[in-house]
């Protein structure tokens, strides 16, 4: 090594123990997501504002800062153009976090249409985090690896790209206020037990409630807690489950209010509640964290998984299973030799139990990141750094690669992707507004019926509508959504008021899977749609045998898939399809445009997202 490189080593090293590093780190967490400012707003953000803005055309989406995220629990999501028929009867989102809802009533009370304050407000969450959070590194640290160790592990989950979508989607701020309180519990109890220090006996249970009224992802300050107790905790066992036992009471409160206010989720495919589907929940579980910890620990993202086909996506399941078993041999020698890394090992393992619930994504990555990147941090040090109490040769030619590529990602690649990621998100803003340009906003939509017929996902229906209610443009009366999806269909008209609809592959086809016959790349983007379809209805969840009415239009299942989706279904309109009642509107080339039932006796082919 060159004096040169020497001396910057040195300059780096002494920068990572400075005493002002959690301030610079800050900063840093700003000006490294600061191109968020730009991104406006996009999908959820609409329906926030929407409920806390109340526009004219759609009083009954009112909410207040408490009830925010109680997203599908009222009759009038039925009747909405976010939800079409197949939504199931029994469906349930609804989340608990009031103190994440005053954020927002905050934001759009004083910035109603300047977003840049409100994603300001943001960044400002993400900064206090990572402020936090290298705080704790500091203080768990211990010789000989302080301080420059914990100032590592503080640069990495400052610059994470995990944590890019949280600090971005003014939606995803839940999980930056209860991210924020589930750490600062995890600091002041350390301080209380290791220091003697008596408001922390208080501050830890009140900290981790007002993250759980931030969100659910605060169940992870538990999980660091157990953790903490098993291996740093200096008192006695008795000692040690007495001390958790306020913020046990904490966390029981919770999950009785949660249930008692009637929130949490129910036949959704892509929420499952633990109470609700334990089973469901556990074969989730086997399938989902070994992507996230190989998102969290490597690469690739743990979001590829709902862009693969099947096959490839259990093969994504596999990889990482050998990629976080490889870790993990590679890391017990660090394991067993010190219990800083067991705690933030086991916390990171435990904080998945939550985030599992909902299908793979590196946003969902906070809190694992917060134990992840510590290990890291430790396992680079140990094994770069003190080459004397290096394992055999074999170990250290596996071992050493490792630290070198895990340097390469966490420290060169996850700042790329990050930025990366905001130009997605602006780009999904600017592609939201295109759309909903082109959904019908004349005068006469605001008497009329509008049916959509193919959009890519129903959401794009709900959206556009919400979109302009905003901008209080005119929007129908009422929208029904006949079918979704990426890939071709047929309309049929068997009389003045009937149509049969007939999608390549069926209604809702399972996210991965594909119309046979039809060849697609494994990776494939717009895979992700269908998932956002099964956000409304259970997988395992028959549908009716009997026609049923929705909006006045009678809807017959007339023939399943082998895999019992809908094949083909019947739609009996209350008047002929002529009727200027009805508004016609079908996805075409990227936006919405007109339609015309085909005559009697006629079909017609709707081509796909694809074509």
């Amino acid at each position: 090594m060159t004096r040169n490189m020497k001396s910057f080593l040195a300059l780096v090293l002494r920068m990572l123990g400075h005493q002002r590093l959690p301030y610079w780190l800050g900063a840093l967490a700003i000006a490294v997501a600061s191109p968020a400012i730009r991104i406006g707003l996009f999908l959820d953000d609409y329906i926030h504002k929407a409920s806390l803005v109340v526009p004219p055309q759609l009083p009954m989406v009112e909410r207040t800062p408490f009830d925010l995220f109680h997203f599908i629990r009222d009759h009038w999501s039925f009747n909405s153009g976010f939800l079409p028929w197949w939504i199931s009867p029994e469906l349930r989102i609804s989340f608990l976090r009031p103190l994440t809802g005053l954020t927002h009533a905050f934001d759009f009370a004083l910035w109603r249409d300047q977003p840049h304050w409100i994603h300001v407000h943001s960044l400002l969450w993400m900064a206090a985090i990572v402020v936090v959070a290298t705080h704790l590194y500091r203080r768990l640290a211990a010789p000989p690896l302080a301080p420059w160790v914990a100032g590592l592990a503080g640069f990495a989950f400052t610059i994470d790209d995990a944590h890019t979508i949280s600090a971005s989607w003014i939606a995803d701020r839940y999980a930056l206020v209860a991210g924020l309180f589930a750490i600062a519990a995890i600091l002041v109890y350390d301080r209380w037990r290791r220091d003697h220090w008596t408001p922390g006996s208080w501050l830890t249970p009140l900290f981790l409630g007002l993250g759980l009224l931030g969100g659910e992802s605060a169940l992870a300050g538990f999980a660091y807690l157990a953790s903490y107790a098993i291996f740093i905790d200096p008192g006695s066992p008795k000692q040690r489950l007495a001390a958790l036992v306020p913020s046990a009471l904490v966390g029981a409160a919770w999950a009785l209010g949660y249930k008692l206010l009637g929130c949490g989720t129910s036949h959704s495919a892509i929420y499952i509640d633990p109470g609700n589907s334990p089973l469901a929940y556990l074969r989730a579980f086997i399938e989902r964290a070994p992507l996230l910890l190989m998102g969290q620990l490597g690469f690739p993202p743990s979001g590829l998984s709902t862009t693969a086909s099947r096959p490839v996506a259990l093969g994504l399941v596999f990889y990482a299973v050998a990629g976080v078993t490889l870790f993990a041999v590679l890391a017990w020698p660090l394991l067993r030799r010190e219990r800083l890394a067991r705690f933030w090992g086991l916390g990171m393992v435990l904080s998945l139990l939550p985030i599992c619930a909902t299908f793979p994504n590196d946003r969902l990555l906070l809190m694992p990141g917060l134990g992840g990147m510590a290990l890291v941090a430790l396992f680079v040090a140990t094994t770069l750094g003190d080459p004397k109490r290096l394992q055999p040769v074999v170990w250290r030619w596996l071992a050493r690669p490792l630290a070198y590529a895990l340097l390469v990602v966490h420290l060169v690649v996850a700042p790329y992707v990050g930025i990366e990621t905001m130009a997605t998100l602006r780009a999904l803003h600017n592609l939201s507004g295109r759309i909903a340009d082109t959904f019908p906003a004349d005068a006469p939509i605001a008497s009329q019926h509008a049916i959509v017929i193919h959009p890519p996902t129903f959401y794009f229906t709900g959206l556009a509508e919400l979109m302009h209610a905003l901008e209080r443009r005119p929007i129908p009366a009422k929208s029904f959504t006949l079918a979704s999806g990426i890939y071709p269909l047929t309309i049929k008209r068997t009389d003045a008021h009937t149509l049969i609809v007939r999608p390549e592959g069926g209604f809702l086809l399972r996210p991965g899977s594909g119309p046979r016959g039809r060849t697609l790349p494994a990776i494939f983007g717009p895979r992700v749609l269908q998932s956002f379809d099964w956000l409304i209805r259970d997988a395992d969840e028959p549908f009716p045998s009997q026609p049923f009415v929705r909006d006045g239009i009678i809807i017959e299942v007339l023939e399943l898939t082998d895999d019992a989706r809908p094949a083909a279904v019947s739609f009996r309109f209350p008047s002929r399809l002529e009727d200027p009642h009805w508004r016609w509107v079908r996805w075409h080339k990227g936006g919405f445009a007109g339609f015309q039932p085909p005559p009697v006796g006629q079909s017609v082919r709707l081509v796909s997202y694809l074509e």
